[in-house]
């Protein structure tokens, strides 16, 4: 049995809200990945690392314990920026704005996550 890495990361949880509420929408309507990097004109790896942020994760990164990997704050994840998030509105025309965009506040600004 392998251990299971972990790959921890500071980011803000809008970013990542985001990101989830779209890939929810996306899978709703039965897009792949691949017809939202068309549909957006976006490289497929570009999303892909939205929707995975620990793809930033280079082989090279510090180790900080056994299994366990830090993204140094000059490492950036992917997010969609307010261009993109529009352009997920023109394709998902059915769908009301608070589906993709959270419209209250959400609890924590910016937030630490672990990935296993």
């Amino acid at each position: 049995m392998s251990a299971v890495a972990k790959v921890f990361y500071s980011t803000y949880a809008i970013l990542l809200e985001i990101a989830y509420r779209v890939w929810k929408v996306r899978h709703k309507y039965g897009f792949s990945i691949g017809d939202m990097a068309f549909l957006m004109d976006t490289p497929v790896s570009f999303l892909k690392k939205i929707e995975n942020p620990t793809l930033n994760v280079p082989p090279s990164s510090l180790k900080t314990n056994a299994g366990e990997y830090q993204l140094s704050p000059k490492q950036k994840i992917a997010y969609y920026n307010l261009d993109q998030i529009d352009f997920t509105r023109a394709i998902f025309t059915d769908e009301p704005l608070d589906v993709l965009v959270p419209s209250t506040p959400l609890p924590n600004d910016r937030i630490e996550v672990e990935v296993a």
